[in-house]
């Protein structure tokens, strides 16, 4: 059993780091995805709507940024998942790590689908 603690401290050594950068990065994409749709702003949905037709390629932009931060977590996801997992002592299903998986890539999807229906709807409302 010593042996198998220092096999996942040996482990979490080597991919702490390269995590905590990958997750540094992760944040800094999806808060310069946040501040390049800022100017996308209105008071009711019609002024929204017009915002965004005027700024629809800042819409793309950030739902591509959204896209790659999200799925940039799922490797530091995936590092704390394993890490709790080998110090639970079979406290854990391992089966869950599909949860960890799945969940950022459905949130990249879910931001290319929202920035796609944005300008959908902004180019309807813009022609009439």
């Amino acid at each position: 059993m010593k042996r198998r603690k220092e096999d996942v401290l040996a482990w979490e050594s080597r991919w702490g780091l390269p995590t905590g950068l990958l997750t540094f990065v992760a944040i800094v994409i999806l808060i310069v995805s946040a501040i390049v749709i800022a100017d996308v702003n209105g008071s009711g949905e019609a002024e929204l709507l017009v915002s965004a037709h005027e700024n629809s390629s800042s819409i793309a932009i950030s739902s591509t940024l959204e896209a790659i931060g999200f799925l940039l977590l799922t490797a530091p996801l995936y590092f704390l998942f394993r890490a709790a997992l080998a110090r639970a002592g079979g406290k854990m299903k391992s089966q869950l790590v599909g949860v960890i998986v799945v969940a950022p890539l459905f949130f990249a999807i879910s931001g290319v689908l929202n920035g796609i229906a944005t300008n959908e709807a902004a180019d309807t409302f813009h022609k009439g």
